[in-house]
């Protein structure tokens, strides 16, 4: 057994640290609007987080060595996504449902020297499906579903590299072993007002299905992103996706103008290659930030005006006390 997951109990009898709160609100905007709400609870290695639609209650000790976590997880209603397919570059209600889970997680990452870790993770999830209006595909019965997965990484304040592989367990699907393997590699040189900004990031899988295939798309920060396309308009099983371009820092400012690439292919999916623009702009003074990106794909396949999108939120980042000076008591 991991020491500190030995050490869990233990932790767990230490008296609570200062409660700290984070909250946003906002949304992607495109021809298939969605909004985010999210709020945040803290004390020590405890936290409570409803982030829209999904309650997140986790205990996550982190020490010199290492840290691990043990959680709760559950999505009301638009897990995955699934109230909003695209299809022929247009929303495709007929294929929408409803997608609920429940179930554990848990995870440990040991620190190694130079900017390295290693970890591993998993969870267990009771997915429950159910018809919308406009549905006309046959909904999946109720399933137990488990993730493992071991993971590598490289941390610097300029760059960030993981490497993850493992496999989705579906008992009751086509594919009961659905094994895949994630690269990641973002980069922006720490200290420079005016620097590059890279990211990469890849994907490899076999046998997945509606719940485990990756969502590419949008401007939003839980999807391979693609600016001016819809929020997760393609559900991909391979893929290769590049971000790059100027970053610009101006006091509390950072102004990005990026350039995405994607290439992708999923079960009954045309391949993917798209091209799209992104302005992004983030303000953050203190705790209290915005969000502000516009994304432009001229060349990806709409039925019904431009491909254009906004992603808009307004938050307050992790503290105690106001939004200026010293935290509070």
């Amino acid at each position: 057994m991991s020491p500190l997951l030995a050490l869990l109990p233990i932790l767990a009898l230490r008296p609570a640290a200062a409660l700290e709160w984070r909250t946003m609100a906002g949304g992607e905007f495109n021809a298939d609007s969605h909004g985010v709400v999210d709020l945040g609870l803290r004390s020590g290695a405890w936290s409570a987080q409803l982030l829209t639609d999904t309650l997140d209650l986790r205990f996550a000790p982190e020490g010199d060595r290492g840290r691990a976590w043990l959680a709760l997880r559950g999505e009301a209603g638009a897990a995955g996504l699934m109230i909003s397919p695209w299809e022929n570059g247009a929303p495709a209600p007929n294929l929408a449902m409803g997608a609920f889970y429940v179930g554990p997680e848990a995870g440990v990452v040991r620190y190694l020297p130079r900017g390295l870790y290693a970890g591993a993770q998993a969870h267990l999830r009771l997915w429950h499906f159910a018809p919308l209006a406009a549905t006309t595909v046959p909904v999946p019965d109720d399933q137990l579903r488990a993730l493992t997965q071991l993971f590598v990484g490289w941390w610097t304040p300029s760059a960030h590299a993981t490497l993850q592989g493992g496999a989705d367990l579906a008992p009751g699907s086509v594919a009961p072993l659905q094994p895949h393997l994630h690269a990641r590699l973002s980069l922006r040189p720490e200290g420079w007002h005016l620097a590059p900004r890279l990211a990469l990031s890849g994907g490899l899988a076999q046998g997945q299905d509606r719940v485990s295939l990756s969502r590419s798309g949008g401007l939003n920060p839980y999807v391979i992103p693609l600016a001016g396309a819809a929020w997760a308009e393609w559900w991909v099983e391979d893929y290769a996706a590049a971000r790059l371009g100027p970053s610009l820092d101006v006091g509390p400012w950072r102004v990005e103008a990026l350039t995405d690439l994607l290439w992708a292919q999923g079960p009954g999916l045309p391949d993917v290659r798209a091209v799209g623009f992104a302005w992004r702009n983030h303000i953050q003074p203190n705790r209290l930030y915005v969000d502000l990106d516009l994304g432009w794909a001229p060349w990806i396949p709409r039925q019904d005006g431009p491909a254009l999108s906004a992603w808009a939120v307004v938050g307050v980042d992790w503290g105690r006390g106001g939004l200026n000076g010293p935290p509070g008591p």
